[in-house]
């Protein structure tokens, strides 16, 4: 997958690794951006509950078939949303 930037969009990426208590900042990071892209290996209950708690509308990317997303799913993802 090539640098996102090279083609001329600008993203960013965090990765959670606790989620009781959020990350302090969390909330405040999250209002910094347009979109929110949430890619997860189950149904969407963490988009469910950042959309609860901080009232922001993250769109919940899912797949629950036991195999990881490929970098170019959710490239193909955020370039659909940057359009």
């Amino acid at each position: 997958m090539s640098d996102g930037t090279k083609e001329g969009y600008e993203v960013a990426h965090a990765h959670v690794t606790y989620l009781k208590p959020f990350p302090k900042n969390f909330g405040e990071m999250l209002f910094k951006y347009d979109k929110v892209l949430m890619p997860e290996m189950n149904m969407g209950q963490l988009s469910r509950v950042v959309r609860d708690k901080f009232m922001i509308p993250a769109i919940a990317m899912n797949k629950v078939m036991g195999i990881p997303f490929s970098a170019t799913e959710i490239k193909e993802k955020i370039v659909e949303l940057m359009k």
